[in-house]
């Protein structure tokens, strides 16, 4: 099996590093894997990538994060939505795409699990406090705008493989689903604001598409310097 594995990348050096660094670490036996990655605004980047890996820097929009949350603009969801598309198309040439954005620090065993699961759709479960005195949410939701059935969320926390409504940042799309037309780009009925990852999960269902994720392994989300100082101090030995 042939997997396409990369995304949109703005990002600093360390939280890259990090995050290349599990890439790399996956186990990949038995699979045929390819990194490719859209650099934005991130020329700093390029000495972590061989010339094959990555499509080229495009110019970078205006990004603002803090050590509270991120705050993202149109202009920033055109811009990654874009290169989304333009990753998908280049991974039409594969059986599978692997999308994992650039703050994900993945177990090892993360892509075998999502290939042994053999859904069109699957996505990898990471929780996150999207406000540091919140609950810790999933990347996947039931419907609408990060709505939930109830008990989803306690249910999530055991180790399987749900149906969901919605999810992305961290999801394995098969070819099949690329080659029907499934993409990021906006629906114009449909508040494109509220994420690309929604316009593609319902052009998905629209498609005959179930959505799954799989908890048996999460992920690590560095959403903060904090979470970044956590990754790092885990790796010094006592």
């Amino acid at each position: 099996m042939r997997i396409l594995i990369g995304a949109p990348v703005r990002q600093d050096e360390m939280t890259f590093k990090l995050y290349l660094d599990s890439l790399k670490a996956l186990n990949t036996e038995g699979l045929e894997v390819e990194f490719l990655f859209l650099l934005h605004g991130s020329e700093h980047l390029i000495k972590y990538l061989e010339p094959h890996q990555y499509l080229g820097v495009t110019p970078g929009s205006e990004y603002k994060r803090d050590d509270i949350t991120h705050h993202w603009t149109n202009e920033n969801l055109a811009a990654v939505t874009y290169m989304k598309n333009r990753l998908l198309f280049e991974a039409s040439a594969f059986d599978a795409f692997f999308l994992v954005d650039s703050d994900i620090i993945l177990h090892p065993e993360t892509l075998q699990q999502l290939v042994k699961a053999d859904k069109p759709i699957v996505s990898n479960v990471f929780w996150t406090k999207w406000q540091p005195d919140e609950a810790e949410m999933p990347n996947a939701w039931n419907y609408d705008h990060y709505s939930f059935l109830p008990g989803e969320l306690e249910r999530w926390r055991e180790p399987g493989i749900y149906p969901v409504g919605m999810s992305g940042a961290c999801i394995l799309i098969k070819r099949e689903v690329i080659l029907a037309g499934v993409n990021y780009s906006p629906i114009y009925n449909v508040s494109h604001s509220l994420w690309e990852d929604r316009a593609f999960c319902i052009r998905a269902a629209c498609a005959g598409f179930q959505i799954y994720m799989d908890t048996t392994y999460p992920a690590k989300h560095l959403y903060r310097e904090s979470d970044i100082q956590e990754v790092l101090n885990s790796e010094i030995p006592s």
